[in-house]
């Protein structure tokens, strides 16, 4: 076997170095990895292609095959080489991440810094993503072990949107734990010493990633049905806001907690702290948290048989997400509409924003299962109220189908006992 340029031997021993099953690439990737030029990436993966390393499964989109990994320890890799490959690789699962949803807050400024679109639709990010979570999640705890925490913390935050698409809320309790860690190595990293002001700022930075970082942990333990981790993670994010007096994490960590408590049914418990978080975000004047709120109040409302005030909610929301433009959030807020005409004894009200959320869900989000499942089962209860059996029962069907694929099987479960029992 001939032998390897001295650049695609630094592009082997890096990529090989990467966790097994190193998804598809392009030369952009070895441009990044040899801080080189576009020319001289794509004359290196040739070579490589030439020298069985790599494989094109497609035009202009490399793999690593087996011969290359099965060589690839042979030399130490240049660290500056692994590091610029992994960050690649973070940079795209957070433009993913950031695809999939435009709108939510984020703890990472790589968020502020994507560049161009790198896809075009939140289905195009789930479709390159999905076949790839469990890759991530292996490089995430290669990063732990690197001790690299700052790309730690950046691709915990990426993977814990994505796997929360998928319903993958056990991974999103490692992503978040994987953060939290990395942010104590960073804040009690030994030997760091800094003046009075640099100290100060380095605490309040600490604060607000530990915070963040534990209010997804609750909302993941709360899909999981773990309430009481859920509460302990509040209760931690809270005291972090009460330490940094900020508005803004305080009122998300009401919102977190009324939501917690509709969970448990707890209904007049959840209105009394989603009043507050009301009152903590009309204070601060975040269109899109007040609307959240309204909506999760919607909700609670509804639970408890109070329609007319809980529509005045939804319909605030609605309005709210239409100004935002923020299509998926409103067809979120349209389920709870459908949901409150169903219980209110309404069902032909219902039909419309149900379908509506249906349509803008499937083709706006890539289909999301929990959420899909959600409407399909307001659909199923509506049309059975409507006398309309042959949709209800297809309803019906779709809305198990989806709570499974979204790993929800309690709710799945539940809507199969409720619906066999009617």
């Amino acid at each position: 076997m001939s032998v390897l340029s001295p650049l695609a031997g630094t592009a082997t021993r890096a990529l090989t170095s990467l966790p097994a099953g190193t998804p598809a690439f392009g030369v952009e990737l070895l441009r990044a990895v040899l801080d080189a030029d576009e020319p001289t990436a794509a004359g290196v993966a040739a070579e490589l292609v030439r020298h069985d390393m790599l494989v094109m499964p497609a035009p202009g989109r490399y793999l690593l095959t087996e011969f290359a990994t099965g060589i690839g320890g042979a030399a130490s890799p240049d660290t500056g080489a692994v590091k610029a490959a992994i960050s690649w690789f973070v940079d795209q699962a957070v433009a993913a991440d950031r695809a999939r949803d435009r709108y939510a807050a984020k703890v990472s400024p790589a968020y502020d810094t994507i560049g161009a679109p790198k896809f075009r639709t939140p289905a195009d990010a789930m479709a390159w993503y999905t076949p790839h979570h469990s890759w991530f999640m292996a490089l995430l705890n290669d990063l732990v072990d690197r001790k690299w925490y700052e790309l730690s913390i950046t691709l915990a935050e990426a993977v814990f949107g994505l796997a929360g698409h998928n319903g993958l809320h056990r991974d999103q309790v490692d992503a978040a734990t994987h953060a939290v860690h990395s942010l104590n190595a960073l804040y009690w990293k030994p030997g760091w010493i800094g003046g009075d002001a640099e100290s100060d700022d380095r605490t309040r930075q600490y604060d607000l990633r530990f915070a963040r970082f534990k209010m997804k942990l609750a909302s993941a333990l709360r899909n999981l049905g773990d309430l009481d981790g859920a509460l302990v993670a509040l209760e931690e994010a809270e005291e972090r806001g009460r330490a940094l007096a900020d508005v803004r994490v305080l009122a998300a960590v009401a919102r977190g907690r009324g939501w917690l408590l509709y969970t448990a049914g707890d209904w007049v418990e959840a209105e009394r702290e989603l009043r507050r978080a009301r009152v903590l975000d009309d204070a601060f004047g975040n269109l899109r948290r007040i609307a959240l709120g309204k909506r999760r109040l919607g909700a609670v409302l509804s639970r408890l048989g109070r329609f007319e005030e809980a529509l005045a909610e939804l319909d605030g929301a609605a309005a709210a997400m239409l100004e935002l433009g923020d299509h998926i959030a409103h067809a979120r807020v349209l389920t709870e509409t459908g949901a409150l005409f169903v219980a209110a004894d309404e069902p032909q009200k219902a039909i419309a924003p149900l379908t509506t959320a249906l349509a803008t869900t499937e083709h706006e989000e890539a289909g999301c299962d929990a959420y899909l499942a959600d409407i399909y089962r307001y659909l199923a209860q509506a049309h059975k109220h409507l006398n309309d059996p042959s949709y209800a029962e297809h309803c019906f069907t779709k809305a198990v189908e989806h709570y499974r694929r979204a790993h929800r099987d309690t709710d799945a479960a539940a809507v199969e006992s409720t619906w066999h029992e009617s």
